[in-house]
């Protein structure tokens, strides 16, 4: 990658050869995603690059996670919904709704958050996700948001406008 390409990889919807798109789809995230995963941890993703040559990606984590259940959970502002601003506790395992209809996604994500002590549900689509989002009650949700049908800025926007579920947290 150039040195302009290096600068922008970690951003969202950004990729460093927009033809890798065309050929194999996605939309510029998995860095982003993954730099939030790290600072969640503690920890952080740094990327060095000689072009023409290659790029190295240095993941850097701490050996222990600190405990976030003591972080209050942010309002999400929704329009015409007034509440504390933070939540109250719910009882241990969290859980956690995925919402993608990329199965290696689904899986990598059901890993990752059991290892973290979730309760993973999974929705294939943006449909069947808002329904689990409305039974299950989800302590975080992580959504893909462009799917056939209902896409994941529909289901968000479904999500924060309802009262009971706008308190759900999406991690950034």
């Amino acid at each position: 990658m150039t040195e302009a390409q290096l600068a922008r990889v970690f951003d969202s919807f950004t990729q460093a050869d927009a033809s890798i798109a065309t050929r194999y789809g996605g939309t510029g995230l998995g860095l982003t995603i993954s730099r939030q995963f790290c600072k969640l941890m503690g920890g952080t993703i740094a990327a060095e690059s000689e072009p023409g040559k290659g790029t190295t990606f240095t993941v850097r984590l701490p050996a222990e996670v600190a405990d976030s259940k003591a972080e209050s959970v942010a309002a999400v502002d929704a329009p015409g919904v007034s509440r504390p601003a933070t939540a109250p506790p719910r009882p241990s395992p969290k859980t956690a709704l995925v919402i993608d209809d990329d199965p290696v996604v689904v899986d990598l994500m059901q890993n990752f958050l059991g290892r973290e002590g979730y309760r993973v549900v999974a929705a294939s689509n943006g449909e069947e996700g808002l329904r689990l989002a409305r039974e299950v009650r989800p302590d975080i949700v992580t959504l893909d948001v462009i799917m056939p049908g209902l896409d994941g800025w529909s289901v968000l926007t479904a999500i924060k406008s309802d009262p009971e579920l706008a308190a759900t947290r999406y991690p950034a």
